[in-house]
C-alpha cells in the first residue's frame, strides 16, 4: 500500500505541474479554442487537487466535502470535455443550440450535485470510511452506494456522446486528419476505462489513478490542439492524399510559381496558365493566410468557390511555399439567395412579405421624406367565403391574379407587398396614383367570377402619408380602416381614410369583442313592427327587428351594431337567434288561437353557414308552426350576382311553404333582374320613391308602375317607411296591400306589440 501511495501521489504531482505549464501557455494564445481548453484545465487541476486532498485529510468532513467538489468538478469536466470535442469537429454551429445543451446540463449538475451532496447524511450515494495500520490514520476508502451509479450513469452518457462524435470525426472526416482523432478517442477511452476499473475494485487499490489519466488527457489535448492539428494543416494536407480530396488544390512554390494541382482543381482548369493568372492576386498580397468566398467564370458559366489561401513559412520564417483551396459552393449560393429571396418575398405572389415590405417602407420614407407618398391597401371582399366555398386553389389562383393586378401600377419606386391572406398594400408616390385607374386595375379580377357563380369585389383603402416618420404598421391600419369604413350597398369600391374613422373602429370592436357574451346572456331582444292591412286597417302580421339592451349603455338601436357584425362575419349568429325568438313566438300564438305572420330578415352571408333550407324547416318541425306564418325577407343582394346556389335555396323554401319577400325593392341597382330571376311572394317598396322632389308626379308614376307590375306578377306589395297621411293615402290608390311605418308604430318589444295589437283576440 505504502508503494501504491508513493505512485499515485508522484504522479499527482507529475501531472498537475505539467497541466499547470499547459493552463499558462493556453492562456496566451489567442483561438477559438483556447477558451474551452482553459475551462478544461482549470477543472481539472482542481479535480486533481481536491482527489489528491481526499486522500490526505484526517478530518471526516473536510474529505468528504473534498470527495463531493471532485465528483462535481468531474461533471463539469465532461461537459467541457463534450464542447471541446464539438468544436474541434464542427459538430455545433449555433449558439442557440448550444446554450439550450448548457442549459440542460447544468439543470442534470444541479440535481446530480444535490443528490451527492446529501449523501454526508444518507450516504445515498457513497460513503467514505478511513484506512488505519496499528490505529493509525493513513487514508480514506470510498464505497459506492446505489444512486451513486445514477452519478456514473450521467457521466457515461456525456462520454458516450463525446465518442459517438469523435468516432463519427474519423469515419467522416479525412484520412489525413484520423490518426489524430483515433489518438484522441484512445486516451478518452483509457480514461473511461480507468474510471470503471477503479469504481469496480475502489476497495483494493483505494486511490482514483483515473484523475491523473484524466490530466494526461488534457495534455494530450492541449498538444493535439495546438501542434498536431496545426501541423497538419501546413504540411500534410495539401500533399498527402490530396488526389482523394473533394476540394480543390493548387499549390505554388516560394516564389509564387505553379508547382501542382490535384484533379479536382484541374477539371476546373483547362490549363497552368489560366491557373497562375487566376492565383497572382492572391499570391501578391501582404496577408499569410484569408478567407473568402469569390465568383469565378469557367468555361463560360458562373461558379461560386469558396477560398482559402495561407503561405506557408519555414522554422525562420521564410517563405516556403503557398496553396489554394477551392470548394465549389455554387449550389450552396444559389441555395442561399433563394433562402434570402423566400426571407423578403412571398413564396405565392412573389410580392414583398409583410416583414420586408414594412422595412423597405421605413427606409423609402427615411431617405426621401419630402416626397408625398400614398399607402394603399386592398382587401377581397369575402375571400375567407370564398376561399371555404370553391377551395384554396381557387384561393391561390384569385391571390396570384390580385399580385398581377398590383403590379399594372409599375411606376418608379413603388414597391408592393402581401401583409397576410387577402390583404395586400403598396408605396406609391401621390403624383402617380390614379385612383380610376387603381379601380379600373382591381376590376380586372372579375374575371374570374365566372368560374364560381360569385361576385368578386376588390376594396381599395388609401392613407396619405403626411408624417414620414410615423410607424409604418400605424399608417397600415389607417389605410387598412378606410376599407372597412367602405359601404358596399353603395357600389363603393375605394375609400380614404380621415380621422373620424378611428373613433368608428374602436367602437365595432367593442361591438364584436362583447357580442358573444351578449348573446348568450340573451341581452338581444326581439322587437315586433306592425303591417297593416289597407283594406281592413287591421294588424296582419310584423317584422321582426332585434336591439341590445346593454346592462350599462341601455338600449343599443341596430345602426350601431348590424354593420360590425356584418363587416366581421358574425351577423349569422345573431339571426339565426331572432329566427329562434320568432319561431318561439309564432307556437305561443298558434296556442292561443292567434293568426298572424312574422316576417324575418335573410342576410347573404347567413347562405354560407349552413343549410338554410333545412334549418327553417327544422324550426317549423321544432315548434309545430306553419311555414306560411313564418315569413323570409330576402334583400337585392342576395340575388344580384345570379347565384344557383341561392336561387336552388330560395326555391326550396317556397315549394315547403315559406313566403319570400323581397326588401327594399327599388334601392338597388337593378331591381327589374332580380324579379325575373326569382319568384318572389311579397313585394316591400323602398319609400325613397316618394322623397320629395322637383317632379313628385313622375315619382308617383314609377310607383303605380311598380304595383301594377307586382300585381301582374301575383305579388303582394308592402310599402315601407310610410310616416304621413298624405303617403298613405297615395299608396292605397295605386293598390299597396300593407302599410308598415312610423305613421302605424314604431318597432316596439313583443310584450307592447301584443298589448296593442292582439289584446282582443
Amino acid at each position: 500500500m505504502f508503494l501504491l501511495s508513493n505512485i499515485y501521489f508522484l504522479g499527482t504531482i507529475i501531472i498537475f505541474l505539467s497541466l499547470l505549464a499547459c493552463l499558462i501557455l493556453t492562456a496566451v494564445r489567442k483561438s477559438a479554442a483556447s477558451k474551452i481548453i482553459i475551462k478544461l484545465e482549470v477543472t481539472t487541476l482542481l479535480a486533481i487537487l481536491f482527489c489528491s486532498s481526499f486522500y490526505l485529510v484526517k478530518n471526516h468532513t473536510v474529505a468528504y466535502i473534498f470527495w463531493c467538489i471532485y465528483l462535481i468538478l468531474l461533471d463539469i469536466d465532461s461537459f467541457y470535455i463534450l464542447q471541446y470535442v464539438m468544436i474541434m469537429t464542427d459538430s455545433v454551429n449555433k449558439k442557440n443550440s448550444a446554450k439550450i445543451l448548457q442549459i440542460i446540463y447544468s439543470v442534470f449538475v444541479f440535481f446530480d450535485a444535490v443528490m451527492i451532496v446529501t449523501s454526508l447524511d444518507t450516504g445515498i450515494a457513497f460513503s467514505i470510511v478511513p484506512v488505519t495500520i496499528d490505529d493509525t490514520f493513513t487514508t480514506w476508502i470510498v464505497s459506492f452506494n446505489a444512486m451513486f451509479y445514477v452519478h456514473l450513469l450521467f457521466c457515461y452518457l456525456i462520454s458516450l456522446a463525446t465518442c459517438v462524435i469523435i468516432v463519427r470525426k474519423i469515419i467522416q472526416g479525412a484520412k489525413t486528419e484520423r490518426p489524430n482523432y483515433i489518438k484522441l478517442f484512445i486516451i478518452f477511452f483509457i480514461i473511461l476505462l480507468t474510471n470503471g476499473i477503479f469504481i469496480i475494485i475502489s476497495d483494493q487499490i483505494i486511490y482514483d489513478f483515473s484523475s491523473i489519466i484524466y490530466g494526461f488527457l488534457l495534455i494530450y489535448v492541449y498538444n493535439f490542439t495546438f501542434y498536431s492539428i496545426p501541423n497538419y494543416l501546413q504540411k500534410n494536407l495539401i500533399l498527402i492524399n490530396s488526389e482523394n480530396l473533394t476540394d480543390a488544390i493548387i499549390c505554388f512554390d516560394e516564389k509564387g510559381k505553379f508547382v501542382y494541382a490535384n484533379k479536382i482543381a484541374r477539371s476546373f482548369f483547362s490549363n497552368t496558365n489560366h491557373e497562375q493568372k487566376w492565383a497572382e492576386k492572391f499570391l501578391n498580397g501582404e496577408n499569410d493566410y484569408f478567407w473568402r468566398t469569390e465568383k469565378v467564370e469557367l468555361n463560360g458559366e458562373l461558379r461560386s468557390f469558396k477560398v482559402e489561401f495561407r503561405r506557408l513559412r519555414d522554422s525562420k520564417n521564410r517563405i516556403s511555399g503557398s496553396y489554394i483551396k477551392l470548394n465549389d459552393c455554387t449550389n450552396e449560393i444559389v441555395s442561399m439567395e433563394k433562402e434570402a429571396y423566400r426571407a423578403s418575398h412571398d413564396e405565392l405572389t412573389g410580392l414583398f412579405n409583410r416583414d420586408f415590405f414594412f422595412r423597405e417602407m421605413t427606409r423609402i420614407l427615411k431617405n426621401e421624406p419630402d416626397v408625398p407618398r400614398y399607402l394603399v391597401c386592398t382587401d377581397i371582399k369575402d375571400f375567407k367565403l370564398v376561399n371555404e366555398l370553391f377551395g384554396s386553389d381557387f384561393g391561390d389562383r384569385l391571390l396570384v391574379r390580385q399580385a398581377e393586378m398590383l403590379k399594372l401600377a409599375n411606376y418608379p419606386g413603388v414597391i408592393w407587398g402581401r401583409i397576410f391572406g387577402d390583404r395586400y398594400a403598396m408605396l406609391i408616390k401621390k403624383s402617380d396614383f390614379n385612383p380610376e385607374l387603381a379601380v379600373k386595375n382591381t376590376d380586372k379580377i372579375t374575371e374570374m367570377e365566372k368560374e364560381i357563380n360569385f361576385k368578386l369585389t376588390v376594396y381599395i383603402g388609401i392613407y396619405e402619408i403626411t408624417d414620414p416618420t410615423e410607424n409604418v404598421h400605424t399608417m397600415y391600419d389607417k389605410a387598412n380602416l378606410a376599407i372597412k369604413n367602405i359601404q358596399p350597398g353603395l357600389n363603393q369600391k375605394l375609400f380614404f381614410y380621415d380621422t373620424n374613422l378611428m373613433n368608428s373602429l374602436l367602437m365595432e370592436k367593442t361591438i364584436v369583442n362583447e357580442f358573444d357574451d351578449a348573446l348568450s346572456l340573451k341581452q338581444f331582444e326581439m322587437y315586433l313592427q306592425p303591417q297593416i292591412e289597407v283594406k281592413t286597417g287591421l294588424c296582419a302580421g310584423a317584422e321582426a327587428l332585434v336591439r341590445w339592451n346593454h346592462p350599462e349603455k341601455g338600449c343599443v338601436p341596430p345602426f350601431q351594431f348590424i354593420k360590425a357584425l356584418e363587416k366581421s362575419d358574425q351577423i349569422y349568429k345573431l339571426d339565426f337567434y331572432v329566427w329562434n325568438l320568432a319561431a318561439q313566438k309564432l307556437a305561443e300564438w298558434k296556442k292561443a288561437g292567434i293568426d298572424k305572420y312574422i316576417s324575418v330578415n335573410i342576410s347573404v352571408k347567413d347562405f354560407y353557414y349552413g343549410n338554410l333550407f333545412e334549418h327553417f324547416k327544422q324550426l317549423v318541425e321544432k315548434y309545430d308552426i306553419s311555414p306560411e306564418k313564418l315569413n323570409l325577407e330576402i334583400t337585392e343582394s342576395v340575388v344580384i350576382d345570379d347565384n344557383s346556389i341561392h336561387k336552388n335555396t330560395l326555391k326550396q323554401l317556397q315549394e315547403y311553404g315559406f313566403k319570400i319577400e323581397m326588401d327594399d325593392f327599388g334601392s338597388g341597382y337593378s331591381s327589374l333582374s332580380v324579379l325575373k330571376n326569382i319568384e318572389i311572394d311579397v313585394l316591400k317598396i323602398d319609400m325613397g320613391f316618394l322623397d320629395v322632389s322637383k317632379d313628385e308626379n313622375r315619382e308617383n308614376q314609377i310607383i303605380a308602375s311598380v304595383v301594377k307590375m307586382a300585381k301582374a306578377l301575383k305579388m303582394k306589395i308592402i310599402s315601407e317607411g310610410v310616416e304621413t297621411s298624405a303617403q298613405a293615402e297615395i299608396l292605397e290608390k295605386m293598390g299597396v296591400d300593407i302599410f308598415q311605418g312610423y305613421l302605424y308604430s314604431k318597432p316596439i318589444p313583443v310584450q307592447d306589440f301584443e298589448k296593442k295589437y292582439l289584446g282582443g283576440e
